[in-house]
This record gives structure tokens, C-alpha cells and sequence, in this order.
């Protein structure tokens, strides 16, 4: 989904205001496909749409495990990302669904973002035509696809200016069970307010935390314990090398290892944590997380 104050129709691009600028941009910008290093970029653009479009705050260790995953399997999709000056300033993904019709793909347009600063200037519609020519060049494509919210009529003007027509069908969801997945990962349902909610344990009864999540290969699992306005917590489990990247919270985070060992790199100085060992990461300190062997830990994060 796109955020509204980026999407713009197709008469803004009459604007003279805006055109000087644009013909600077579009001979600055590069877009070219996403690759491995921009996964910390692609991580802390959808969290920001997430945040900016739909209210929720997305755990970004779970949203870069995605975004890793992704650019792992080039079979799951693609990212497209428009570059100035070596920046990354706006992106989008593509992920494929084959229709027997048509004896062809759909592509699927999603998690497209733009940095604020760099919106209204047609990035969206430079990574779009980039995406239809990469789509002709497949020779097996047969259209596009994306969803919008029923009330951005602004975005819908703004697909339909770029070639795109509504269809005839509505969309259907439901979430996939955690005991009928192979492999347990978080997963959101929308509650009441809007917000995401983690799938909870059942109260009032003893649970063996490291019993309660599975290792999975190459890849980071995590399961909600809890999930309130004011505070998360949630149960994690890393395959051997997986990573977070250094970044910052708003909040403290209380780490408490149950299983294997890790290392916590806080303030630039590399702390190591085994099981049964707690260490507290500081709100607005630079920290990372890595997995030097196989580990499970708890974090706890309060809000308030």
C-alpha cells in the first residue's frame, strides 16, 4: 500500500512548480533491482509505510528476516528500488502469481514507499514503468496487480492515471493457523483498534519458554507473547549466523537468553549472553544482535 501523501494524479505532472525539479531527478535517478545490500534500507522502509498507512508498528526483526528471505529465494519476487546520489530513495516489491487462464504471470505491486523528502516527484511512476519493462523482457508476464484501500481514492486515480483499471473482484484473507505451519513465524491479525496483534499464549498456565519455539534454517522465528500499547513481548529463536544489523529504539529492551548463546554488540562494545543470562539494551543506543550459534531469547520491550 501506498502512503496517501506521495500518491498524486496524473494532472500533477502539468505542474510547472514541480517540473525543473523533476527533470533534475530523473537524470540523477537509478533504478535498478534490489540486492542484499539494501536489505536494512528495504527493512526500515516498510515498517515505515506499515506505520504511516495502516497505524501498526512492525517488529523490524521479523520484517528483515522477510526482507532477507525474499532477496535469498529470487523465485518468491524482487525488490525495485530508485537510487539518487547512492541513496536509496524509493522502492517497491513484486512477487509473481502464476494464472492458468492466461498461461502467464501476474505480477503483484507492493510495500511501495518513498522517502518523504522525494515524494511528488514521480518516483512511484519511474519504479512502475521500470517494473513493466522488466516484465516485457520476461516474455511470460501477462499483466499487474496491486490493492488499495477502499477509501484512498487518491491512489485509485493515481493507478488508473497510469494505466491500471478496477476489477471485478473483491479481496478474501484469512491467516494461516501457528499449529498448522511448518514453520512457526510471526504473524499479525488486526484487532479492534487497527493495531497488529501477535498471536498470544493461553493465560494462567506454566509454559517451558524454550519448549514454546521451533529453530527454523537460516531464518529468525519469533512468536508474541504478548502484545500491548504498552509493551511487547516476544519469543525469538536464530539459526546460526542470522543477524540484526545495528539500529536504535525508542525504548529499553530487556533481553533474557534461554537458550544457546549470543552476541549483543551495545554502544559499539560486543557483550556475550548465554542462557539463563538477561542484558538490558538501552533506549536510542546503537545495538545489534548476532547469532553465533543457535539461540532463543525473550525481549521484553516497554513502552511506558
Amino acid at each position: 500500500m501506498i502512503p496517501i501523501d506521495f500518491i498524486r494524479n496524473d494532472r500533477s505532472y502539468n505542474d510547472s512548480k514541480h517540473f525543473g525539479r523533476r527533470q533534475t531527478i530523473e537524470r540523477n535517478m537509478v533504478v535498478r533491482r534490489g540486492e542484499k545490500r539494501d536489505a536494512e534500507t528495504l527493512t526500515r522502509f516498510n515498517r515505515a509505510m506499515a506505520h504511516e498507512t495502516e497505524g501498526k508498528e512492525l517488529a523490524p526483526e521479523v520484517v528483515f528476516s522477510g526482507v532477507k528471505t525474499l532477496l535469498n529465494h529470487p523465485g518468491y519476487g524482487f525488490y525495485v528500488v530508485a537510487e539518487m546520489n547512492g541513496q536509496v530513495v524509493g522502492s517497491l516489491m513484486v512477487t509473481p502469481e502464476w494464472s492458468d487462464w492466461r498461461d502467464g504471470f501476474f505480477w503483484w505491486i507492493q510495500s511501495v514507499y518513498v522517502m518523504p523528502e522525494y515524494r511528488r516527484r514521480g518516483i512511484y511512476r519511474k519504479l512502475y514503468e521500470h517494473v513493466k519493462t522488466l516484465a516485457l523482457e520476461q516474455n511470460n508476464v501477462c499483466g499487474f496487480r496491486l490493492y488499495a484501500a477502499h477509501k484512498n481514492t487518491v491512489a485509485q486515480k493515481t493507478y488508473a492515471a497510469l494505466g491500471m483499471e478496477e476489477t471485478c473482484y473483491r479481496m478474501f484473507e484469512e491467516m494461516i493457523c501457528e499449529q498448522h505451519l511448518e514453520k512457526s513465524q510471526k504473524y499479525y491479525k488486526t484487532g479492534e483498534n487497527g493495531m497488529s496483534k501477535g498471536h498470544e499464549i493461553t493465560k494462567g498456565k506454566a509454559i517451558a519458554l524454550s519448549d514454546h519455539i521451533q529453530y527454523a534454517d537460516d531464518s529468525i522465528v519469533s512468536k508474541t507473547i504478548i502484545d500491548k500499547k504498552t509493551g511487547t513481548v516476544t519469543l525469538f529463536a536464530f539459526d546460526r549466523g542470522q543477524k540484526l544489523s545495528e539500529h536504535t529504539t525508542p525504548f529499553d529492551a530487556l533481553v533474557h537468553v534461554v537458550d544457546g548463546e549470543v552476541e549483543l554488540t551495545i554502544g559499539g562494545e560486543i557483550i556475550p549472553v548465554s542462557a539463563g543470562q538477561i542484558a538490558v539494551m538501552p533506549a536510542n543506543v546503537p545495538h545489534a544482535v548476532n547469532a553465533v550459534g543457535r539461540f532463543k531469547m525473550l525481549l521484553t520491550m516497554i513502552r511506558s
